[in-house]
């Protein structure tokens, strides 16, 4: 039998609960948005994290570990370290620490579903419509939000377009949010700086005669072989950037004075030093310290943090403030080559391989991501990270390495549109 509109009743059945499944997903997102600003407690947090990757596996296409090997790679291998910490976990808190660093160090799996441009664009759409909307109505009520750009991950990666968004609402509300971000709260250095670049990306935009080809592959370059460098002259004791590079950055902002000593702290030489120390003493420098464990910290010793706050009383922090440094202690530095991986192949299809502007932008955006993971961004499941998962899983995905600049800007404009309807016919090739 068929339907009235001639597909297969039995087909239509199935597409219908597939939506009613990208709308539940949808909604967790939305709901991930107050997890970020710390409004609901853990346990809540790992229900919505676990619901969130549930859905992730089972609205995955079918092809989808034959077509990602490297994402299958990975997931078996951090199988390995998720079960070799519940042997190492020892108490209570440790095995919490263990579900905390997992449901971290499966961000990779949402390349599963974000790939599809029907699954992610029909997120943003909702979280467009009714996420932004809430965060704005909190920001007026003058709720205590903490730091913005933890909420507002995906207006950082599409605000890097705004000359292309058709809707003058949301040019305003990106626009606005932005410099919101870079203004509001200028001692909070990686908030400030992600904005100016998603804003730097939008000013090119409007005058694209800068963007050519070759310079964005350069930039794309850059900010790959930045870390190496940094690291290295920091450890031969020639250049520190967290004591020497930031001033000029928080000057070029234009921090006021009375947050300027706090701006242009160095709070993270010491965790180089503790996270790299840690895993020579304790001999985890390959396989890592497993999700369950952190790495033996100076914060408790110099009481930088309250001692009462070791909770396992080992001296260790489960985790940083800087993305990658939690991965190599997790899962060592063999989970750290395939955990940057994701990015580099992002970022390397994306600027060297697509066929469109946008797309080469979004891969910048991405190596520039992996770069600031060194300096900052904490790699905990939260919205922030959401969007620059999704953000990898679009520069991954062949459907939209295929697409024109035409093509990718009719994507980007539906998700401001109030009903959200993902034509097909329309990323034929014009």
């Amino acid at each position: 039998m068929k339907s009235e509109f001639g597909a297969p009743k039995e087909l239509t059945s199935i597409l219908q609960r597939k939506n009613r499944k990208i709308n539940i997903l949808s909604w967790l997102v939305i709901i991930m948005g107050f997890v970020s600003i710390n409004r609901l407690d853990q346990y809540t947090s790992w229900i919505v994290s676990f619901a969130f990757y549930y859905l992730c596996f089972i609205l995955k296409s079918p092809k989808a570990y034959t077509n990602n090997k490297l994402l299958t790679v990975y997931l078996i291998y951090l199988s390995i370290e998720i079960i070799r910490g519940i042997f190492i976990a020892d108490g209570y808190w440790e095995y919490k620490n263990l579900i905390t660093g997992a449901l971290a160090l499966l961000m990779p799996s949402m390349l599963l579903i974000f790939e599809s441009p029907y699954i992610s664009g029909a997120i943003l759409n909702r979280w467009f419509k009714i996420g932004l909307p809430l965060y704005i109505v909190a920001l007026l009520l003058d709720l205590a939000l903490g730091a913005s750009h933890l909420y507002l991950g995906f207006v950082l990666v599409w605000g890097c377009f705004i000359p292309i968004i058709t809707n003058k609402k949301y040019k305003i509300i990106f626009l606005f949010l932005l410099l919101l971000m870079i203004t509001g709260a200028l001692d909070d250095r990686a908030q400030a700086i992600k904005a100016t670049l998603a804003l730097i990306f939008t000013c090119l935009l409007y005058f694209k005669v800068f963007l050519k080809n070759w310079v964005l592959k350069t930039i794309t370059i850059f900010f790959f072989l930045c870390p190496a460098i940094l690291i290295f002259l920091g450890i031969i004791g020639k250049y520190n950037f967290f004591e020497e590079g930031i001033t000029p950055i928080v000057n070029l902002i234009g921090v006021s004075s009375d947050k300027s000593d706090i701006a242009q702290a160095d709070t993270r030489t010491f965790i180089y030093v503790d996270v790299i120390k840690s895993s020579m003493d304790n001999n985890y420098i390959f396989l890592g310290n497993t999700p369950a464990r952190g790495n033996r910290s100076s914060i408790y010793d110099l009481n930088i943090i309250d001692v009462s706050l070791d909770v396992t009383k080992k001296g260790e922090r489960h985790y940083n403030e800087l993305c990658h440094l939690n991965v190599y202690t997790w899962i060592g530095l063999i989970g750290l080559v395939f955990y940057s991986l994701f990015y580099i192949r992002a970022a390397y299809l994306a600027v060297f391989k697509s066929k469109s502007l946008y797309m080469q932008i979004l891969g910048c955006f991405i190596a520039f991501k992996w770069m600031f993971g060194w300096i900052e961004d904490i790699n905990l499941f939260n919205i922030q990270n959401i969007s620059i998962w999704m953000a990898i899983a679009i520069c991954s995905s062949s459907h939209f390495l295929q697409m024109s600049n035409k093509q990718f800007k009719y994507w980007l404009n539906n998700l401001f549109n109030q009903h959200y309807k993902y034509k097909q016919h329309k990323l034929i090739k014009n």
